[in-house]
């Protein structure tokens, strides 16, 4: 179903090269819109306070916790399957 063996634990080589450069790319993203909000851009405290990047943070935490809960699920149901 994932393309690859859950045994494995490791997605395929391509798919792994895919995520990186995605996330290489992603600062680059994140830099575009300079001059918004009231503090600065370049802080730890800018992507805490500002309500854009909060939210952001949030749905990425729920996305992984979502990723994590079904992966977890798959995993128990195939090992099962198998005993």
């Amino acid at each position: 179903m994932l393309g690859y063996r859950i045994a494995d634990r490791r997605p395929p080589l391509k798919t792994r090269k895919t995520l990186l450069a995605l996330v290489a790319l992603s600062p680059a993203v994140a830099f575009a819109h300079p001059g918004h909000g009231t503090t600065d851009p370049g802080s730890l405290r800018h992507y805490l306070v500002e309500p854009v990047h909060v939210v952001t943070l949030a749905a990425i935490a729920v996305a992984i916790e979502l990723a994590w809960f079904v992966f977890r699920r798959m995993t128990r149901r195939s090992s099962s399957e198998r005993a």
